[in-house]
């Protein structure tokens, strides 16, 4: 028999489900990656890209085989992360978040589903 995934959320919808691993692969590139490219922010709820041309010509060949940051971008708001606007007009910053996308919270990581995944919990 098949050992259940240590990253299954007991007693929730996502039970059972995997991670994607593009949403696993962007949670590991926050982990490893050059603090002055991309990281999280202070409270740890959004992804913030710091140097949008290094991420895109510098990460996104080794994590997701392209150099293209709309290609990224594009992923992400396939798996419903939200753009957030910048406080300060003219920061080169991109920011993201995903209420289930949390610096601490690896175990929400199943619950974060490509949009054609599931018509459930998208609402309008």
């Amino acid at each position: 028999p098949r050992m259940a995934s240590v990253w299954q959320v007991q007693g929730t919808e996502a039970e059972g489900a995997t991670d994607s691993g593009f949403v696993r692969s962007v949670y590991t590139l926050l982990r490893v990656c050059d603090a002055e490219i991309a990281g999280w922010s202070h409270d740890g709820l959004q992804v913030v890209i710091f140097d949008p041309a290094r991420f895109a010509s510098e990460l996104c060949p080794k994590f997701f085989r392209h150099r293209n940051f709309q290609s990224f971008t594009r992923l992400l708001n396939m798996y419903q992360f939200h753009r957030v606007p910048s406080a300060q007009r003219d920061s080169k910053h991109v920011v993201f978040a995903h209420p289930n996308f949390q610096r601490t919270r690896e175990d929400l990581l199943p619950l974060i589903q490509h949009k054609s995944s599931s018509s459930e919990g998208i609402g309008g």
